[in-house]
């Protein structure tokens, strides 16, 4: 029975719990890009019709474009009903490169959680259970402790939030303040809705994080009840 024992271990408790928390944050992130019927419902809320002069059909089709691009759908930078400028392009081919690197992490850390849970159950060598909780646990605390300061600081001043986040993705950079004048697509994406693409973001991680604590605590409960009956 001993030799049939798995050995545990706490460098890979630990690495997976980096993992974990990578996956749920690339995963996260990716949703607003994927998911186009979250942008629609916000068209009449935000009266986009009338801040643009555009039908909601001719917004649709331009937030397309616009997604087919930074999705790697489309290899130039194209808006059909707008007129754009270059710096308006470049700052769009930069979206694009950060939405394809975060899909390629999100895909590779969803693949190398599965190898190791895998890996796990195949041999002889399972994550070690800090205070009795596995790695998703602590990879669930941990980000949502990160998630909170920033939806703090986010929530005191979303403008200064906003150019803070554009400052860390975009260093050096300035081509992601739109002048509507030569950009005019900036009026189908103000402000507000950036900032339910981040309540999206974060209810998002919250659910998975949530789902991750509750399925901790089930193995965390059944252990403590196995251990009162051995001792019994």
């Amino acid at each position: 029975m001993c030799g049939s024992e798995k050995t545990t271990s706490k460098i890979m408790s630990a690495a997976l719990s980096v993992l974990i928390a990578v996956m749920i944050f690339s995963v996260s992130m990716a949703v607003p890009f994927l998911c186009r019927p979250f942008y629609y419902a916000q068209i009449q809320p935000l009266k986009l019709t009338e801040t643009s002069g555009m039908t909601e059909g001719q917004i649709r089709q331009t937030y397309d474009e616009m997604i087919a691009f930074c999705l790697g759908k489309a290899d130039d930078f194209s808006l059909s009903l707008l007129s754009w400028s270059k710096r308006g392009a470049d700052h769009f081919a930069d979206v694009r490169a950060l939405v394809l690197w975060d899909i390629r992490l999100a895909v590779i850390s969803c693949i190398l959680c599965l190898a190791v849970a895998v890996a796990g159950k195949l041999g002889r060598i399972k994550s070690y259970r800090f205070c009795g909780h596995g790695p998703g646990f602590w990879a669930a605390i941990g980000f949502c402790g990160i998630l909170a300061v920033i939806g703090v600081l986010s929530a005191l001043d979303f403008d200064r939030a906003f150019t803070v986040f554009h400052s860390v993705l975009f260093p050096g950079k300035d081509n992601w303040l739109f002048d509507e004048a030569v950009d005019p697509v900036i009026r189908i994406l103000p402000q507000e809705f950036f900032q339910s693409c981040a309540g999206l973001i974060a209810g998002v991680a919250v659910l998975w994080c949530v789902a991750l604590v509750l399925a901790d605590l089930r193995v965390y409960n059944r252990n403590r009840r196995n251990e009162r009956k051995n001792v019994y």
